[in-house]
């Protein structure tokens, strides 16, 4: 396969969205590619979780990481289709433009971050196998990588019952956890991104990571642990989800703490949407019930 068959092959890939392309090239500029600074955009957007969008990310981050760290695209084609799967909003065109990328560039610095917006995906999908099997192929090219580190140690425990596995898989996933703490305690952010900005995104990091663990606890029967962790985490989260919120009060409600299982779900059932706050509001009826009986 010669080099020309394996750039034709690309264009055939970055054509099939082509106004995807256009729209994702003009969110960054156009000219010359701007390899360094694109990439190293690109590479703080997914693995650190900051936003990032055209000018401003420049203005605000700048080159965020050595450029001997941060992937690089060898053509513009390889750049474009990229750019489609790092904008792209419908999960499955993102999956489909990840197997689309990988088949024309098994060789990009950028599969670790295709993988892991593809794993991203799979999430949307409620998709608990391609989740984990998107989410090793980004971990074996990114091992360091926060948001799949914190993705995988959230999702695992949701969907590890009843598997063979599961000891495995809920041992992975303690194991994830503490590596986003671990380096969450030693990452240094460049002084380009605004310290406000970087220490409220890694207070959230933090929680998710704790979330998980008291997930884990529970699991196990650790509901000291659990409530360690869960109280942890809506301490540390400037904006405490309501995952947190809920997952703290349902422990206390485990645990008999009746009275302070309240406002957790309290908070759960006016942040939330959805599930959680059918499921909060559904606990609170029956904590208003019992009192009566």
């Amino acid at each position: 396969m010669t080099s020309n068959t394996r750039r034709d092959r690309g264009q055939s890939g970055s054509s099939i969205s082509s106004g995807a392309c256009r729209k994702a090239r003009a969110a960054w500029g156009h000219g010359t590619l701007r390899f360094l600074h694109v990439r190293a955009w690109l590479l703080a957007a997914a693995v650190l979780g900051v936003s990032l969008a055209g000018s401003v990310a420049h203005a605000q981050f700048g080159p965020l990481l050595n450029a001997r760290r941060a992937p690089q695209a060898r053509t513009q084609d390889e750049l474009d289709l990229y750019l489609v799967i790092y904008t792209g909003g419908d999960p499955r065109e993102t999956i489909r433009n990840v197997e689309r990328f990988v088949e024309a560039y098994p060789d990009s610095e950028f599969l670790g971050l295709a993988y892991q917006y593809q794993m991203t995906a799979y999430r949307g999908l409620s998709d608990y196998d391609g989740v984990l099997t998107a989410g090793a192929k980004a971990l074996e090219l990114l091992p360091d990588n926060l948001n799949t580190l914190i993705t995988l140690a959230t999702v695992i425990p949701n969907g590890a019952d009843g598997r063979p596995d599961r000891e495995e898989l809920l041992a992975q996933a303690e194991g994830y956890a503490a590596a986003v703490l671990s380096q969450l305690r030693t990452l240094t952010i460049p002084a380009e991104i605004p310290l406000e900005q970087w220490e409220s995104r890694k207070a959230e990091m933090e929680a998710e990571a704790r979330e998980a663990l008291g997930h884990l606890a529970v699991k196990k029967g650790d509901f000291e642990e659990a409530l360690r962790q869960f109280k942890t985490a809506v301490e540390t989260n400037p904006r405490p989800t309501p995952s947190q919120w809920y997952r703290l009060g349902g422990t206390y409600l485990m645990t008999g703490q009746r009275e302070k299982a309240i406002e957790p779900l309290r908070r759960a059932a006016e942040t939330g949407d959805g599930t959680v706050k059918e499921l909060a509001l559904d606990q609170l009826e029956r904590i208003e019930r019992s009192k009566t009986k």
